[in-house]
């Protein structure tokens, strides 16, 4: 039991938590991207007028967008596997990120309602709902990508792996 918690990298379950978070949105933002006529009209009409206008796509959206949520949490557990093991770190440091980011996804604990308006504003500038959500959604999993893949971030995560 020593052992498993002595090979855990908290450095590497923070970090990559916090860049799985970013895929995360980055796929929930390409979602709404996608269904923007509907969150467009029920911007207008209000959302029980939209769902039994369009009780079907309302529905398909609800589904689309959990779903792209863990599509997005899977994505960035895949790159966080791929990096421990490249690495030679332990790989349940990944699967931790992943069960911990999964319980939280799950019961809508991410913090997103505290930080949704810094990430929509850069779509702010633009009319057009759809550009809008690829814009927020392309700059969120930029940041996400730099986090994974940065040398600084790698070389952070690696220092004092073991101490002495």
């Amino acid at each position: 039991m020593k052992t498993i918690i002595s090979r855990l990298n908290w450095k590497l379950i923070m970090l990559h938590g916090v860049a799985a978070w970013f895929v995360i949105y980055a796929f929930r933002f390409f979602v709404f991207s996608y269904y923007a006529g509907l969150i467009t009209e029920a911007d207008k009409t209000g959302i029980k007028q939209t769902a039994e206008n369009r009780p079907e796509e309302t529905s398909d959206f609800i589904i689309i967008l959990a779903l792209g949520g863990f599509v997005g949490l899977l994505i960035a557990f895949i790159i966080s596997s791929i990096i421990t093991v490249k690495n030679r770190l332990y790989w349940l440091n990944s699967l931790i990120v992943f069960v911990i980011l999964y319980v939280l996804l799950r019961y809508k604990f991410l913090g997103y309602e505290y930080f949704k308006d810094i990430f929509l504003f850069p779509g702010k500038f633009v009319d057009d709902k759809t550009a809008k959500y690829i814009i927020d959604g392309s700059i969120v999993l930029l940041i996400g990508l730099v986090i994974f893949f940065s040398k600084k971030t790698n070389q952070f995560i690696k220092t004092n792996i073991h101490p002495s």
